[in-house]
């Protein structure tokens, strides 16, 4: 997904910078189709309760945008992500 260490490609930067402007549910919800576009791995996490990407595995830095991801979402349990990813199509992607 990433090109360089820590750097998005131009989609997925765009998306993250609206979020971080507008902190809704539905800009989080666009982040999250960003990455899946851009074919990134997309799970919920149950031990740390939170959606995690593949991408955490080589850069930390993915953790701090996930946890506020999820947290925007409003999502504590699998059951809660799961009602996400139908309300916003997440599942298409």
């Amino acid at each position: 997904m990433t090109h360089e260490h820590g750097k998005m490609p131009p989609l997925l930067e765009h998306a993250w910078h609206e979020f971080e402007h507008e902190q809704t549910p539905e800009r989080a919800a666009w982040f999250l189709i960003m990455m899946v576009f851009h074919k990134e791995n997309i799970y919920w996490d149950d031990k740390e309760k939170r959606i995690k990407c593949a991408a955490e595995v080589y850069d930390s830095s993915w953790k701090d945008k996930m946890e506020k991801v999820t947290e925007v979402l409003g999502i504590k349990t699998w059951e809660e992500f799961v009602k996400v990813k139908n309300k916003y199509n997440l599942t298409q992607y």
